[in-house]
């Protein structure tokens, strides 16, 4: 290899990794905005109910919902590499990931079941009732 070609391919090296690290910081952000949308609505459902329960419900089931529907996404994607009979990449992540958001979604509610039973115990964790969403 001569020059010129060392050259340009150090250029495409250097491009792709500035693509990816600008990747990274884009998948950054997005997750952290959506973090805090998650946590808005979790604070909100709880200073709207009265109920402090309720905004930790709500917490869950979002992230119980939106992790699982991710994971079951890339474990349906790796097991089309195991199994490599398995084709149709856009069925297998829907499926993927409907089924992930069912089992998240099971997994959020029984950790609210926990939640549920911690606050009967502590009887007096209650945020008070507010009038900027009036309830109907």
């Amino acid at each position: 290899m001569d020059i010129p070609h060392l050259i340009i391919i150090f250029i495409a090296l250097a491009v792709l990794a500035a693509a990816a690290v600008a990747a990274v910081i884009l998948c950054v952000i997005a997750f952290a905005m959506l973090m805090v949308s998650v946590l808005a609505i979790s604070v909100l459902v709880g200073f709207s109910s009265g109920n402090a329960l309720a905004g930790v419900r709500a917490f869950f089931v979002q992230l119980g919902v939106l992790s699982g529907a991710m994971m079951g996404a890339v474990t349906a994607l790796t097991l089309t590499h195991v199994w490599p009979a398995i084709s149709h990449h856009g069925v297998i992540l829907v499926m993927g990931g409907a089924t992930g958001a069912f089992g998240g979604l099971l997994v959020a509610l029984l950790a609210y079941r926990a939640v549920q039973l911690a606050m009967e115990r502590f009887p007096k964790l209650r945020l008070p009732r507010t009038t900027l969403i009036p309830s109907s």
